[in-house]
């Protein structure tokens, strides 16, 4: 027959045990026994039930590590819209003689310097680095 071992001041389940019958044994003072097939250590007793322990809380978030994931995804970010803007430049000096095409360049070019711009200040955004409102990526072409 299975057993739980409950210490009375608590009433926790300290131990859970086997025993034959008919056995000659008793608990340890400020202990009483149980018969139970479900009881496991760490349960409660009260009024005649076993009570699982509650699940263990969900571990805090590591800010530091959220916020270096946010810094670095932002740094990747600024890089692609370095390179996008160098390439724009690139292709100013090519094609100089198009003034429509040089007035949309600049025009991507003021759009992705906003973008760098927004990028720049998500470390300072309320709720960082927990919640990050992301600035829409712009379009590539022109």
């Amino acid at each position: 027959m299975r057993y739980a071992l409950i210490e009375i001041a608590t009433a926790l389940v300290v131990n859970v045990i086997e025993l034959d019958e008919p056995v000659e044994w008793t608990p340890p003072d400020g202990h009483e026994v149980v018969r139970s097939d479900t009881a496991s250590p760490g349960d409660s007793y009260a009024s005649g039930e076993f009570i699982p322990p509650p699940p263990p809380p969900e571990p805090e978030p590591d800010l530091e590590m959220l916020a270096n994931a946010a810094r670095n995804q932002r740094d990747y970010l600024l890089r692609s819209v370095y390179d996008a803007g160098t390439q724009m430049v690139r292709r100013e000096i090519d094609m100089t003689s198009d003034d429509t095409y040089a007035g949309k360049l600049k025009e991507k070019l003021l759009e992705l310097h906003q973008y760098a711009i927004n990028l720049q200040a998500i470390p300072s955004q309320e709720g960082f680095p927990i919640q990050i409102m992301w600035p829409d990526q712009p379009s590539e072409s022109i």
